[in-house]
């Protein structure tokens, strides 16, 4: 944490982890520990985020849905069933271009876990292409749940969750 007084007013900066990425918040105001409460407040909202979307955590509500392809829907909080439901329909109104089901192909190509020393073969890409696609992305409301269709499908909200995200953090700051 660090306090910066400009002039009348106090710049209050923290850096943290989270979201599979490195996050600095900045608050300035007349009032360096009400700042200092809001950036706080900033990086708890994020941090429910990270809880329920991340897919760099194991204990994640997203991680739980991940696991659970192709057999069972999982409940989940209200947050994670919107921002799903956003990249569902993004990913419709996209034909696909973005596709929030995406994670198999960032696995294989090692983005996530163990990198590798090579491409994939042929048969790889095949069988997590299978897996792929905003249409095995099963949402019940009602229920609360969401579900993947397909054994070894994926979902990975690092664009949409990290916006989620910043717009929660902001939230927080303002109030």
């Amino acid at each position: 944490l660090s306090r910066v007084r400009i002039g009348g007013n106090t710049r209050v900066e923290l850096e943290r982890p989270g979201l599979g990425t490195w996050i600095r918040t900045v608050a300035r105001g007349d009032d360096p520990s009400r700042a200092e409460r809001a950036v706080e407040r900033a990086f708890d909202a994020i941090a429910r985020v990270d809880r329920q979307m991340s897919v760099h955590r194991p204990d994640s509500q997203l991680a739980r849905v991940n696991r659970a392809a192709g057999i069972e829907a999982v409940k989940v909080d209200d947050a994670v069933i919107e921002v799903v439901t956003r990249a569902r329909a993004r990913a419709q109104r996209s034909g696909g271009v973005y596709d929030p089901t995406v994670l198999p192909l960032m696995r294989l190509y090692g983005f996530y876990g163990a990198r590798r020393g090579g491409f994939p073969a042929d048969r790889e890409i095949a069988n997590a292409l299978d897996a792929v696609g905003w249409r095995h992305v099963i949402v019940d409301r009602a229920a609360g749940t969401l579900g993947l269709a397909r054994r070894g499908a994926g979902i990975d909200l690092g664009s949409i969750g990290k916006g989620w995200a910043v717009d929660q953090a902001v939230a927080a700051l303002r109030a």
